[in-house]
C-alpha cells in the first residue's frame, strides 16, 4: 500500500514537473513573439518590398493652437532633415519643420483625398470592402489587395493564397450544398467537409497554375482561351481522382464551361466585363448550371466557377504593381473614366494605359496621380517597363512583352481638352513617344490627338466610347 502511495507521489510530482516546464516553454515563446513585435514596429516594415528609406520615429505629440484644430509630432531621428510636422485638422495643411524650426514645406490635404481609400479590398479579406489591413496599417501590409503571402514570398505566395482561397471556397461550397439538400445540416459530415476543404485547396494551387500558364485572359486570342478551359478540365479530373473520385464527362465540362464562360465575359462583355462581381457570378452560375444539368452538384459546380474566375481569370489580369490587362477596350475606357472621379463625381485624377497592337489594353495603376493646388493634374506612366524606339516601343507586363499601338488616358476636367494654339507638355511627349495620336476620354466621347507640323494640338472625336 505504501509502495503504491509512493509511486503515485512521483507519478504526481514527474506531472508537476512537466507543466512546469511546459508553463516555462509558453512563457518564454510569448516573451519571445512579444520582443519580435517590439523589433518589427520598430523598424521599417515595408523593407521586405524593397523600401528601405528612413521613417519617421516620434516619441512625442502635443496639441497646439487653438485646442484640437493643431498638433506636432517630433521626430527622433537623427538622420533626417525633418525636426517635426505640424497637422492643422481645421484648415487641413501639414507643414514640415526643419531641426532648426524653419518651414521646409506646407502642403494642403484636399477635402477629397482626407480619410479615404482609393478603392475598395479586391479580395474583400473583411466586413467592411473598404476596411484597409483590418484597420492595423503597421502589423498589416497589404501592398497588391490579396493575402499577405504573395508579398512576402514571391512565385511561391500566389500558390499558397490559391490554396487557401481554394479551401474557403471548397468548405463553402459542402456547407451550402447540405443547407440545401433534404434534411438540411442533418446530413452534415465532418469527413466530407474536410475533404471538400482539401479538395478546393489543391485545386485551387491547380487553378492558379493554369493561370500562371496561359497568362492574361485574352493575350492568346480566342483559341488560347479553349486551352485555358481544356485546361482547367484535365486539372480538376486529375484533382477528383487524388481524392478518389471517378473521373466524370459532367466534372469536365463543368470545368470547361465556367472557365470559357468567364474568358467569354472579359473578352466579349463590353463594359460590363468591368465588374468583377459579374464575372464571378456568370462563371459561379455557369459552373452550377453545367454540373446539373449532366448529372452533379450544383453548388460543387458554382465552386468550380467561382475558383476559376478569382483564382485564374481574374488573377492572371493583374500584376502586383496594380496594372490590369483588358481584353476588350470598352472594359478599359470604362476603368479609366471611373476611376478618374470620386463618389461624388468630383474629378480627382487622370488614369492612363496602354492600348496593343492585338487591340487589348493595359491599365496603369493611378495611386501616385494628383491635382495640383494650380489644378494641374499630374500622372504617371511608369509602373511597367517600356522599351523601344520612338513609333516602335513595348511594354511588359507579367514576364511578356506586348507591342503598343498609342497611349490612352483620361481628361476629366470641366474645361475640355486643349485651348487653340496649346502647345508642348506631357500629351506632346506621349504622342512623340508613341509616334502616332494618342486617345484622351473627355465625357461621353474618345478623342483622337495630334501634333500639327507646328507644335500646336489637333483633335477629332471618335464617338461615343461607352
Amino acid at each position: 500500500m505504501k509502495r503504491e502511495e509512493n509511486k503515485n507521489k512521483r507519478k504526481q510530482i514527474k506531472i508537476e514537473i512537466q507543466n512546469e516546464n511546459r508553463m516555462k516553454t509558453f512563457y518564454t515563446l510569448l516573451l519571445l513573439s512579444f520582443s519580435f513585435l517590439a523589433f518589427g514596429q520598430n523598424e521599417n516594415p515595408y523593407s521586405v518590398f524593397g523600401y528601405h528609406a528612413p521613417i519617421m520615429k516620434e516619441t512625442h505629440k502635443e496639441l497646439i493652437q487653438d485646442g484640437m484644430s493643431q498638433f506636432r509630432i517630433t521626430n527622433t531621428r537623427n538622420d533626417s532633415n525633418v525636426g517635426s510636422v505640424t497637422i492643422d485638422i481645421i484648415q487641413r495643411k501639414v507643414t514640415l519643420f526643419s531641426k532648426e524650426g524653419s518651414v521646409i514645406k506646407t502642403d494642403t490635404l484636399y477635402a477629397y483625398s482626407m480619410a479615404r481609400w482609393l478603392s475598395v479590398d479586391p479580395k474583400n479579406q473583411f466586413a467592411s470592402p473598404y476596411v484597409g489591413m483590418g484597420n492595423n496599417p503597421v502589423m498589416g501590409i497589404d501592398p497588391d489587395g490579396q493575402f499577405v503571402f504573395s508579398a512576402l514570398l514571391p512565385g511561391v505566395g500566389i500558390f499558397i493564397d490559391a490554396a487557401l482561397w481554394g479551401a474557403v471556397i471548397g468548405g463553402a461550397s459542402y456547407t451550402a450544398s447540405v443547407a440545401m439538400s433534404n434534411g438540411g445540416f442533418n446530413n452534415w459530415n465532418s469527413g466530407q467537409f474536410w475533404k471538400s476543404v482539401g479538395m478546393g485547396a489543391v485545386s485551387g494551387v491547380a487553378t492558379a497554375g493554369v493561370g500562371s500558364m496561359f497568362g492574361p485572359v485574352g493575350s492568346s486570342g480566342f483559341a488560347g482561351e479553349i486551352g485555358r478551359a481544356m485546361a482547367h478540365g484535365h486539372a480538376q479530373t486529375f484533382v477528383g481522382l487524388a481524392f478518389g473520385q471517378e473521373p466524370t464527362l459532367g466534372g469536365y465540362l463543368t470545368s470547361f464551361a465556367s472557365s470559357m464562360a468567364g474568358s467569354s465575359f472579359m473578352m466579349y462583355g463590353g463594359k460590363l466585363a468591368n465588374s468583377t462581381a459579374g464575372l464571378y457570378g456568370f462563371s459561379g452560375v455557369t459552373g452550377g448550371l453545367t454540373a446539373e444539368l449532366t448529372g452533379g452538384n450544383f453548388w460543387q459546380g458554382a465552386a468550380t466557377g467561382l475558383m476559376n474566375a478569382g483564382l485564374n481569370h481574374a488573377k492572371a489580369n493583374v500584376d502586383a504593381a496594380g496594372a490590369r490587362y483588358f481584353a476588350n477596350k470598352k472594359a478599359f475606357y470604362d476603368h479609366l473614366w471611373k476611376n478618374s472621379f470620386d463618389e461624388n463625381r468630383n474629378p480627382i485624377r487622370e488614369v492612363s494605359g496602354w492600348e496593343l497592337e492585338d487591340g487589348n489594353a493595359i491599365a496603369l495603376p493611378y495611386d501616385k496621380n494628383y491635382i495640383k493646388e494650380d489644378g494641374t493634374f499630374v500622372s504617371y506612366n511608369d509602373a511597367l517597363p517600356v522599351r523601344g524606339r520612338p513609333g516602335n516601343i513595348n511594354v511588359e507586363f507579367k514576364d511578356a512583352r506586348y507591342q503598343i499601338n498609342t497611349h490612352a488616358h483620361t481628361h476629366p476636367q470641366s474645361y475640355g481638352l486643349y485651348p487653340p494654339g496649346f502647345r508642348g507638355g506631357p500629351d506632346a511627349a506621349m504622342i512623340g513617344l508613341v509616334g502616332r495620336p494618342i486617345h484622351i476620354l473627355h465625357n461621353r466621347s474618345l478623342y483622337n490627338v495630334g501634333l500639327r507640323s507646328n507644335g500646336t494640338f489637333w483633335y477629332n472625336s471618335l464617338g461615343p466610347w461607352r
